[in-house]
């Protein structure tokens, strides 16, 4: 297969993601939320093979993704997107990712081609439960004691709205990696290893957002890669009762955790993140398609994910000072002081 015809087969998949997305919404308006379900998990799969194609943007394989075509295979990439928007923020999205930037890093190695994207999916295929509710929602089949028949008709409007809203999540994260992609090509080496440790720091904050906001000290206890500091200073906010004071910003959170402290909760998370990954930025900083790279992905999370919009509009000319060669700890900490990041 050409590359070209390889890398637009991205685009196919997205296309028909849409129509199975609007199919099963008008099956959710004539009531048929069985067949919705139906709808809304083959998308899903569908997501799966768009970021299989993706894993090997530079490097067509046919052979490999006729392997990952196999039905079985496609559904053990939605039990893997379930896992992503499940149990907990982001849940392991941050691991597939990685996983994702992992094969492309093949492209630096003598040609040599891996896919742990497919590992991945591979080691969860015995997962079954979204096999079974994907094909309950197309099927009439028998119930595990054999006892009765079971229905599409069983499945109800709040399952199909769950499975569309992680679709409704999803999808537009597709939409951006495609245009990056498409516009400026795989990742350079350089790139995908900034990218790495970004994602990871940017989700681990994410959560230790999720778990300012629900007030769970056990849950901010058990997040991984967030320095002990920074998580004792959330866990005695909420233990101690009394204001706390995050000393490099010398900014103050009170027990009340009110609207202006979310404001400040989200100033700190994001001076902890810049600050994590500010090394590698400025490594690569100086190359101006990085920041163009950069500049262009939060434009497309404008344009896909509007009600985030004023957010992401704020973050871009952030970025520009944070590349500077000239840029330290000092200049980052007065830039996220001045920082509103809530609409």
């Amino acid at each position: 297969m050409k590359l070209k015809t390889w890398q637009n087969g991205v685009n196919i998949v997205i296309d028909n993601v849409i129509s199975l997305y609007n199919d099963g919404i008008l099956l959710m308006k004539n009531g048929s939320f069985g067949h919705a379900c139906f709808s809304f998990y083959t998308a899903m799969e569908e997501i799966g093979v768009a970021y299989f194609i993706l894993s090997l943007y530079n490097n067509p394989d046919t052979n490999k993704l006729r392997n990952f075509l196999n039905h079985r295979k496609k559904m053990a990439a939605t039990n893997l997107i379930e896992l992503i928007f499940s149990a907990k923020p982001f849940g392991n999205m941050g691991e597939f990712y990685k996983s994702l930037l992992h094969d492309m890093k093949g492209d630096y190695r003598s040609g040599k081609k891996s896919s742990r994207v497919s590992k991945i999916i591979k080691d969860i295929q015995d997962r079954d439960n979204l096999w079974y509710l994907r094909n309950h929602g197309i099927y009439t089949s028998l119930n595990h004691d054999r006892t009765d028949f079971l229905s599409p008709s069983q499945l109800d409007r709040d399952l199909a709205e769950s499975i569309k809203k992680k679709l409704e999540f999803v999808l537009p994260i597709l939409k951006v990696e495609r245009d990056v992609f498409m516009k400026f090509g795989a990742l350079k080496r350089t790139e995908i290893l900034a990218s790495e440790k970004m994602t990871k720091g940017l989700l681990s904050l994410e959560n230790l957002n999720k778990a300012f906001k629900e007030g769970s000290t056990e849950r901010i206890e058990n997040l991984s890669d967030i320095h002990s500091s920074l998580k004792s200073f959330f866990i005695k906010l909420f233990l101690d009762k009394e204001s706390k004071v995050h000393e490099e910003l010398d900014i103050e959170i009170s027990p009340e955790r009110n609207n202006e402290d979310q404001k400040n909760v989200e100033k700190i998370i994001i001076y902890e993140f810049l600050k994590s990954v500010q090394k590698e930025l400025k490594e690569i900083g100086h190359s101006t398609q990085f920041l163009e790279k950069l500049k262009y992905r939060f434009e497309r999370m404008q344009e896909y994910m509007p009600q985030e919009r004023e957010k992401y509009k704020k973050i871009i000319p952030l970025l520009d000072q944070i590349l500077g060669l000239d840029s330290n700890l000092e200049n980052l900490k007065e830039l996220v002081k001045d920082f509103s990041y809530s609409s």
